[in-house]
């Protein structure tokens, strides 16, 4: 049972070979010039282009790209549909907005990622220095887990699949409900949820400051671990995968019969599970206030 612990497509790994570094000097520039001079003897059909694919990747990015990946990139139009720049010193990313995935994540030099909104997998995990992130709207898939300094996420409400995991700057969560998979994983500020009700997949796990889920009862797939404020469940019942592990707050589950994947492990507040018999995957592991299972002999316990 995955209870949504892993809600982003995992980024293709590029393979690990080892280059020799590129250095751009006068005497290439001038071989390069040499060259130029000798096919200008030629007709050619000159293509003006202002397009942003014809404009030249900065040297410095040049080198970081090919360190990492072994890919030199001369313009925007040479770079990979999917790189990853994880853990590297980069800091002007404005040249990558033709990169289709691309991975950024532990890059706590990149500020500014307003040319990033054609993107389309995104990975900016434990960017710290990141703040604004208005301009990702239009971004299919974005990993925004552990920025810290991310509060204002009312332009993402249509990014199809989203992280916020332990983004404890974020309290209004408002503009998501469209989100079709969506983690607010240890966002400890966030308290109304009321308008998420239309996302397919939610993560709510370790939102202490949560309590009232009543508008969550149309979520295909919910995890509530660890929300130790929340307590009635009853509006629950016609979720397909639901976590309630650690929920000591939670007593009464008699609403919860027609749930099809039901985890309550650590329910120390649970003691009557007869309504639970049709549940077909059932986690009573460590719920000590149950004492009869004969309507759950399937449960693992």
């Amino acid at each position: 049972m995955s209870f949504l612990k892993n809600i982003f497509l995992p980024f293709s790994s590029l393979q690990n070979k080892t280059y020799t570094h590129i250095e751009t000097n006068a005497k290439s520039q001038n071989n390069e010039n040499t060259h130029k001079n000798q096919m200008s003897a030629f007709p050619v059909r000159k293509q003006a282009s202002k397009s942003l694919s014809n404009l030249p990747v900065p040297v410095e990015l040049r080198r970081l790209i090919f360190d990492k990946t072994g890919i030199d990139c001369a313009r925007q139009s040479d770079l990979p549909a999917e790189l990853d720049l994880s853990r590297t010193e980069v800091k002007d990313v404005s040249t990558l907005c033709a990169v289709q995935k691309l991975n950024l994540s532990c890059c706590p030099n990149v500020v500014d990622v307003s040319a990033l909104g054609t993107v389309q997998k995104l990975r900016l995990s434990y960017c710290f220095s990141i703040s604004d992130v208005s301009a990702l709207g239009t971004v299919v898939e974005l990993d925004l887990s552990h920025c810290a300094n991310v509060k204002d996420v009312s332009a993402l409400g249509t990014v199809e699949v989203l992280d916020l995991s332990r983004c404890t700057g974020v309290r209004d969560v408002s503009a998501l409900g469209t989100v079709k998979k969506l983690s607010l994983f240890g966002c400890r500020n966030v308290r109304d949820v009321s308008a998420l009700g239309g996302v397919e997949k939610l993560s709510l796990a370790n939102c202490q400051n949560v309590k009232d889920v009543s508008a969550l009862g149309t979520v295909q797939e919910l995890d509530l671990s660890f929300c130790f404020s929340v307590v009635d469940v009853s509006a629950l019942g016609a979720v397909e995968e639901l976590g309630l592990y650690g929920c000591m707050g939670v007593t009464d589950v008699s609403m919860l019969g027609a749930v099809k994947r039901l985890n309550l492990g650590a329910c120390i507040g649970v003691t009557d599970v007869s309504a639970l018999g049709s549940v077909e995957e059932l986690v009573l592991v460590g719920c000590t206030g149950v004492t009869d299972f004969s309507a759950v002999p399937h449960a693992r316990r």
